[in-house]
């Protein structure tokens, strides 16, 4: 078959390669057709690794195959799996720790309106607001993060040493989109995430969080989008808001 392949391309100039084909008995397909490169074990190893690294340790089996699959490689999730056991590779979803909100203010009184419908039919319809507990010199400071439920895209976001309305406000300020396309607002008063890092400042802690806010919408799969960013996710849906 390579021969035969040889010898078309090089007659290919002159004649038309369905004529080739014809002629020497070779089907347009299989002359067209190139194998997918190979990869040793320790370059595919090598590629499970930086995704997830590159995915800030958040990737599982299914983001990593995703990811390898954007650059053309095709391996299972359980060869993926067996490659994270290996090297201790422990997605930080699995290191989630909560803590409980220990307000006992008119929660129950207040309707829920999102009603664990988790997802929007467009931009700015509807936010919701996650707020994480970080140790900042030893002490307890707070990051408020505001979503918006079409595309998980984190729009607006604060930082501060105190846990108040304020917090709340800065990063609605922060939205750089019209707040009156805002339908609900989602305030999740069931539980608080803890974050593991540690920040010797409170503008180190604002520096990364633009950071990691930047990775998020840029670059972050969600298996609800598709395995797209959210960022990727807008601009394809052609909805992105003015």
């Amino acid at each position: 078959m390579g021969t035969k392949k040889k010898l078309i391309a090089k007659l290919s100039s002159k004649y038309p390669i369905k004529a080739l084909c014809k002629a020497i008995g070779v089907s347009r397909s299989s002359f067209y057709y190139k194998p997918k490169p190979k990869h040793s074990s320790k370059d595919l190893e090598e590629k499970v690794k930086s995704s997830f690294e590159s995915s800030r340790k958040t990737y599982g089996t299914r983001r990593i195959k995703s990811d390898l699959e954007d650059q053309g490689i095709t391996v299972s999730r359980r060869k993926i799996g067996q490659i994270m056991q290996k090297y201790k590779l422990i997605s930080k979803y699995t290191l989630t720790a909560f803590k409980p909100s220990k307000s006992t203010s008119n929660k129950d009184d207040l309707p829920n309106i999102v009603n664990q419908e988790f997802s929007a039919d467009r931009p700015m319809q509807k936010l919701t607001t996650h707020l994480t507990y970080i140790r900042v010199s030893g002490k307890w400071c707070y990051a408020c993060l505001i979503l918006d439920l079409y595309n998980r895209e984190i729009v607006g976001w604060s930082v501060s040493s105190n846990k108040n309305a304020d917090l709340v406000l800065e990063a609605m300020k922060s939205i750089p989109y019209d707040l009156d396309k805002v339908e609900v607002f989602h305030t999740d008063r069931g539980a608080e995430f803890v974050n593991a890092y540690k920040f010797k400042s409170l503008e180190q802690l604002a520096l990364l969080t633009h950071d990691y806010i930047h990775w998020w919408n840029h670059k972050r799969k969600h298996s609800t989008l598709n395995n797209l960013s959210p960022l990727t996710f807008k601009a394809r849906s052609k909805l992105a808001p003015a």
